[in-house]
Protein backbone atom coordinates (compact mmCIF):
# COMPACT_ATOMS: atom_id res chain seq x y z
CA UNK A 1 0.00 0.00 0.00
CA UNK A 2 1.06 3.63 -0.32
CA UNK A 3 2.75 5.52 2.50
CA UNK A 4 -0.20 7.88 2.89
CA UNK A 5 -2.51 4.89 3.45
CA UNK A 6 -0.17 3.59 6.15
CA UNK A 7 -0.03 7.01 7.81
CA UNK A 8 -3.83 7.27 7.85
CA UNK A 9 -4.13 3.80 9.33
CA UNK A 10 -1.56 4.61 12.03
CA UNK A 11 -3.40 7.86 12.82
CA UNK A 12 -6.61 5.89 13.37
CA UNK A 13 -4.86 3.30 15.56
CA UNK A 14 -3.26 6.05 17.63
CA UNK A 15 -6.60 7.81 18.19
CA UNK A 16 -8.07 4.53 19.40
CA UNK A 17 -5.21 4.11 21.87
CA UNK A 18 -3.95 0.92 20.21
CA UNK A 19 -0.48 2.18 19.29
CA UNK A 20 1.96 4.68 20.74
CA UNK A 21 3.84 6.95 18.33
CA UNK A 22 6.72 9.13 19.52
CA UNK A 23 9.17 11.30 17.64
CA UNK A 24 12.59 9.78 17.22
CA UNK A 25 11.44 6.27 18.16
CA UNK A 26 9.59 3.39 16.54
CA UNK A 27 5.84 3.06 16.94
CA UNK A 28 4.79 0.45 19.49
CA UNK A 29 1.68 -1.49 20.40
CA UNK A 30 -0.01 0.09 23.44
CA UNK A 31 0.18 -1.92 26.65
CA UNK A 32 -2.75 -3.99 27.80
CA UNK A 33 -5.05 -2.73 30.56
CA UNK A 34 -3.20 -2.76 33.87
CA UNK A 35 0.26 -2.56 32.28
CA UNK A 36 2.35 0.56 32.57
CA UNK A 37 2.57 2.31 29.21
CA UNK A 38 4.38 5.36 27.95
CA UNK A 39 2.86 8.74 28.84
CA UNK A 40 -0.52 9.35 27.25
CA UNK A 41 0.20 12.29 24.99
CA UNK A 42 2.70 15.03 24.28
CA UNK A 43 2.41 18.76 23.77
CA UNK A 44 -0.14 21.49 24.54
CA UNK A 45 -3.62 20.22 25.38
CA UNK A 46 -5.12 22.65 22.83
CA UNK A 47 -3.14 20.91 20.08
CA UNK A 48 -4.03 17.44 21.33
CA UNK A 49 -7.73 18.15 21.02
CA UNK A 50 -7.35 19.02 17.34
CA UNK A 51 -5.92 15.51 16.87
CA UNK A 52 -8.94 13.90 18.53
CA UNK A 53 -7.17 13.08 21.81
CA UNK A 54 -8.06 13.88 25.41
CA UNK A 55 -11.52 15.13 24.40
CA UNK A 56 -13.46 14.24 27.55
CA UNK A 57 -13.78 17.08 30.05
CA UNK A 58 -15.86 18.00 33.07
CA UNK A 59 -16.34 21.58 34.22
CA UNK A 60 -16.18 21.26 38.00
CA UNK A 61 -16.81 24.91 38.76
CA UNK A 62 -17.78 27.93 36.64
CA UNK A 63 -18.24 31.27 38.37
CA UNK A 64 -17.50 34.98 38.40
CA UNK A 65 -15.31 35.98 41.32
CA UNK A 66 -12.62 38.38 42.49
CA UNK A 67 -9.18 37.21 41.31
CA UNK A 68 -6.24 36.50 43.57
CA UNK A 69 -3.41 39.06 43.48
CA UNK A 70 -1.43 36.74 41.17
CA UNK A 71 -4.29 36.44 38.69
CA UNK A 72 -5.15 40.13 38.85
CA UNK A 73 -1.54 40.97 38.07
CA UNK A 74 -1.37 38.46 35.18
CA UNK A 75 -4.59 39.82 33.62
CA UNK A 76 -3.86 43.46 34.54
CA UNK A 77 -7.19 43.79 36.31
CA UNK A 78 -8.40 46.54 38.62
CA UNK A 79 -9.06 45.78 42.29
CA UNK A 80 -12.84 45.98 41.99
CA UNK A 81 -13.10 43.79 38.85
CA UNK A 82 -14.20 40.17 38.74
CA UNK A 83 -13.07 37.53 36.26
CA UNK A 84 -14.56 34.29 35.01
CA UNK A 85 -13.08 31.26 36.80
CA UNK A 86 -13.36 27.77 35.34
CA UNK A 87 -12.11 24.60 37.05
CA UNK A 88 -11.89 21.74 34.57
CA UNK A 89 -10.92 18.06 34.77
CA UNK A 90 -9.85 16.20 31.63
CA UNK A 91 -9.90 12.45 31.05
CA UNK A 92 -8.54 10.05 28.50
CA UNK A 93 -10.87 7.07 28.69
CA UNK A 94 -11.54 6.48 32.38
CA UNK A 95 -8.25 8.02 33.57
CA UNK A 96 -8.10 11.68 34.68
CA UNK A 97 -4.87 13.32 33.64
CA UNK A 98 -5.23 17.12 33.95
CA UNK A 99 -6.82 19.53 36.41
CA UNK A 100 -6.95 23.15 35.25
CA UNK A 101 -7.92 26.47 36.76
CA UNK A 102 -8.61 29.06 34.06
CA UNK A 103 -9.14 32.75 34.63
CA UNK A 104 -10.70 34.82 31.86
CA UNK A 105 -10.52 38.62 31.78
CA UNK A 106 -13.95 40.34 31.80
CA UNK A 107 -13.61 41.65 28.24
CA UNK A 108 -13.08 38.09 26.93
CA UNK A 109 -15.45 36.33 29.32
CA UNK A 110 -18.35 38.46 28.09
CA UNK A 111 -17.95 36.75 24.70
CA UNK A 112 -18.65 33.31 26.16
CA UNK A 113 -21.83 31.39 26.91
CA UNK A 114 -20.82 30.49 30.46
CA UNK A 115 -23.75 28.10 30.89
CA UNK A 116 -22.67 25.96 27.91
CA UNK A 117 -18.88 25.87 27.85
CA UNK A 118 -18.70 22.21 26.87
CA UNK A 119 -15.32 20.48 26.68
CA UNK A 120 -13.53 22.56 24.05
CA UNK A 121 -10.54 24.64 25.20
CA UNK A 122 -11.58 28.00 26.60
CA UNK A 123 -9.11 29.67 24.25
CA UNK A 124 -10.80 28.08 21.22
CA UNK A 125 -14.19 29.38 22.37
CA UNK A 126 -12.78 32.88 22.86
CA UNK A 127 -11.10 32.89 19.44
CA UNK A 128 -14.31 31.65 17.83
CA UNK A 129 -15.97 34.78 19.23
CA UNK A 130 -13.41 37.04 17.57
CA UNK A 131 -10.69 37.61 20.20
CA UNK A 132 -7.55 36.04 18.73
CA UNK A 133 -4.45 34.96 20.61
CA UNK A 134 -1.12 36.21 19.32
CA UNK A 135 1.40 34.98 21.90
CA UNK A 136 1.69 33.43 25.35
CA UNK A 137 4.09 33.38 28.27
CA UNK A 138 4.38 29.85 29.65
CA UNK A 139 6.32 28.11 32.40
CA UNK A 140 6.50 24.40 33.23
CA UNK A 141 7.59 23.16 36.63
CA UNK A 142 7.01 20.43 39.19
CA UNK A 143 4.70 20.66 42.19
CA UNK A 144 3.08 18.46 44.83
CA UNK A 145 -0.56 17.41 44.66
CA UNK A 146 -2.96 19.01 47.13
CA UNK A 147 -6.74 18.86 47.33
CA UNK A 148 -8.94 19.46 45.41
CA UNK A 149 -6.57 18.58 42.54
CA UNK A 150 -5.29 15.40 44.24
CA UNK A 151 -8.80 14.03 44.69
CA UNK A 152 -9.84 14.98 41.15
CA UNK A 153 -6.76 13.37 39.60
CA UNK A 154 -7.04 10.32 41.90
CA UNK A 155 -3.52 10.59 43.26
CA UNK A 156 -2.32 10.71 46.90
CA UNK A 157 -1.71 14.11 48.47
CA UNK A 158 1.97 14.94 48.07
CA UNK A 159 2.32 13.13 44.73
CA UNK A 160 4.50 14.77 42.09
CA UNK A 161 2.62 16.62 39.34
CA UNK A 162 3.63 18.61 36.29
CA UNK A 163 2.50 22.25 36.55
CA UNK A 164 1.93 24.47 33.53
CA UNK A 165 1.21 28.19 33.90
CA UNK A 166 0.25 30.20 30.85
CA UNK A 167 -0.78 33.80 30.18
CA UNK A 168 -2.30 34.45 26.74
CA UNK A 169 -2.12 37.82 24.96
CA UNK A 170 -3.92 39.29 21.95
CA UNK A 171 -2.26 41.13 19.05
CA UNK A 172 -2.31 44.38 21.05
CA UNK A 173 -0.40 42.78 23.90
CA UNK A 174 -3.40 42.68 26.25
CA UNK A 175 -3.67 39.55 28.44
CA UNK A 176 -7.08 37.89 28.45
CA UNK A 177 -6.54 34.33 29.69
CA UNK A 178 -4.43 32.93 32.53
CA UNK A 179 -4.39 29.25 33.40
CA UNK A 180 -2.75 26.94 35.89
CA UNK A 181 -2.89 23.29 34.83
CA UNK A 182 -1.72 20.22 36.75
CA UNK A 183 -0.90 16.93 35.00
CA UNK A 184 -0.23 13.39 36.15
CA UNK A 185 3.29 12.55 34.95
CA UNK A 186 2.32 8.93 34.28
CA UNK A 187 -0.31 10.14 31.80
CA UNK A 188 1.25 13.18 30.16
CA UNK A 189 4.57 14.60 29.03
CA UNK A 190 5.46 17.87 27.33
CA UNK A 191 7.62 17.43 24.24
CA UNK A 192 9.61 20.25 22.62
CA UNK A 193 11.91 20.30 19.61
CA UNK A 194 14.92 22.62 19.79
CA UNK A 195 17.17 23.97 17.05
CA UNK A 196 20.78 24.93 17.64
CA UNK A 197 21.73 28.43 16.48
CA UNK A 198 25.49 28.43 16.10
CA UNK A 199 25.99 31.47 13.87
CA UNK A 200 26.80 33.80 16.77
CA UNK A 201 29.72 33.65 19.16
CA UNK A 202 27.31 32.30 21.79
CA UNK A 203 25.39 29.33 20.35
CA UNK A 204 21.91 28.90 21.86
CA UNK A 205 18.98 26.49 21.72
CA UNK A 206 15.74 27.84 20.24
CA UNK A 207 12.25 26.32 20.28
CA UNK A 208 10.97 25.26 16.87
Amino acid sequence: VSRITVRKAMDSLEKEGLVIRRRGARSAVAGKSGERTAPLVEGPIDNLLTRGLAASATNLDVRWDAPSPEVADALRMEKDERCLIVHRLRHHGASPFSYSRMFVAPSAAELLDTKNLGSEPILVLIERSGRMAALADQTISATLAQDPAASALKVPIGSALIQLRRAVFDKDGAPFLFQISLYRPDQYEYHMRLSRESASTRPQWRHT
